[in-house]
């Protein structure tokens, strides 16, 4: 989990990216080849598909999906501020690091399948 830097800057990258042009997500142009942060098809394509085909009678869409990555983003940075330079886990020395290892998700505590995985 202490080695995520680099990912947790593609995200806030990506959301910076989204706020400059929501077009990239957003009809007529948007993709996922463009949209998505990782260029690989969408997760669940009827979704898009819907809002695609009411996008003209969504006037505000664009300002919304601008406010709720703002809104996204203003948070990451607060969640990863330890990994940003001069940030705490920044400045961990690799002994540290190790000394402070922990699973990079939470998928440990979801449940007796979690645990049994951890267990084994």
């Amino acid at each position: 989990m202490l080695d995520l830097g680099p990912f947790h800057f593609k995200v806030q990258a990506h959301m910076d990216k989204v706020i400059a042009d929501p077009g990239i997500i957003l009809p007529p142009h948007g993709s996922y080849q463009l949209g998505a942060m990782d260029g690989k098809p969408w997760e669940t394509p009827d979704a898009v598909e819907a809002v695609y085909k009411l996008a003209s009678s969504l006037p505000h869409l664009s300002s919304v999906l601008i406010a709720f990555f703002n809104g996204a983003l203003t948070t990451w940075k607060q969640f990863t501020a330890e990994f940003q330079e001069g940030g705490m886990i920044d400045c961990a020395t690799s002994e540290e690091k190790e000394k402070a290892w922990m699973p990079p998700t939470n998928d440990v505590n979801e449940g007796a399948l979690g645990a049994l995985h951890s267990y084994l």
